[in-house]
C-alpha cells in the first residue's frame, strides 16, 4: 500500500524490485514465487524487463592496449547531446539526476556523439548505468572502449569493484559486460 501511495503522490506508475534469490542460475530456471511475489500477483501487478546484476572486480579487468580515435570527456551533469543520446523521458531524467554522478560523452572528431555513460562512486563501488551507442556506430568497439574509459575513470576516483544491471534479453550487451 505504502509503494503506492509514494508513486501515485508523483503521479507515477509504482514499481518494485525484486531480486532473485543468489547462487548459481541454470539455464531456463525460473525462482517459485514467494510471499511477496504472490501478494504484487494477487494485486495485479506484472513482471516486466527481468534484468540481471553484474559485479566484477576493477583491479582484475585489464584495459586493452588500443588507440582510440574518438574524445571521451567527463562532466558532472548531462547536457543536451547526452540526453539526446541517452533517450531517457522526464521520469527517468529525475532518477538519472537524483544521485552526484559523473557522466561520459564520446564524440567524434566532427563533434557528433557516438556514445554516453553515467557512474556513481559511493566509497569503493563504481555503478554504471545509462551506457548507450549511437544506433549506427554499434558493432565497432565503441561500447567496448567507452566501458573501459568508465572503469579507468571509476579506479581513478578510487572505486575497486563494479556493478550494473542488464536486461537479461540484451544478449549483445551482456556479452560485452562478462
Amino acid at each position: 500500500d505504502r509503494v503506492q501511495e509514494w508513486y501515485a503522490e508523483r503521479g507515477l506508475r509504482p514499481c518494485v524490485q525484486l531480486p532473485e534469490t543468489l547462487g548459481p542460475r541454470a539455464p531456463g530456471f525460473r525462482r517459485p514465487p514467494d510471499a511477496v511475489t504472490a501478494a504484487l500477483t494477487e494485486r495485479g501487478w506484472a513482471s516486466e524487463a527481468p534484468t540481471l546484476m553484474l559485479v566484477g572486480d576493477i583491479r582484475r579487468m585489464a584495459p586493452r592496449a588500443t588507440t582510440y580515435p574518438l574524445r571521451a570527456a567527463w562532466a558532472d551533469a548531462p547536457d543536451e547531446p547526452w540526453w539526446q543520446l541517452d533517450g531517457s523521458d522526464a521520469g527517468r531524467r529525475a532518477e538519472a539526476l537524483a544521485a552526484p554522478a559523473r557522466y561520459l560523452t564520446v564524440r567524434e572528431q566532427a563533434g557528433g556523439v557516438v556514445a554516453v555513460g553515467r557512474m556513481t562512486v559511493p566509497a569503493d563501488w563504481c555503478g554504471l548505468t545509462n551506457l548507450v551507442v549511437q544506433p549506427g556506430k554499434r558493432g565497432h568497439g565503441h561500447g567496448r572502449w567507452a566501458l573501459e574509459a568508465m572503469l579507468a575513470e571509476a579506479a581513478r576516483l578510487g572505486a575497486r569493484f563494479a556493478y550494473l544491471q542488464v536486461l537479461e534479453e540484451n544478449t549483445v550487451a551482456r556479452a560485452l559486460y562478462e
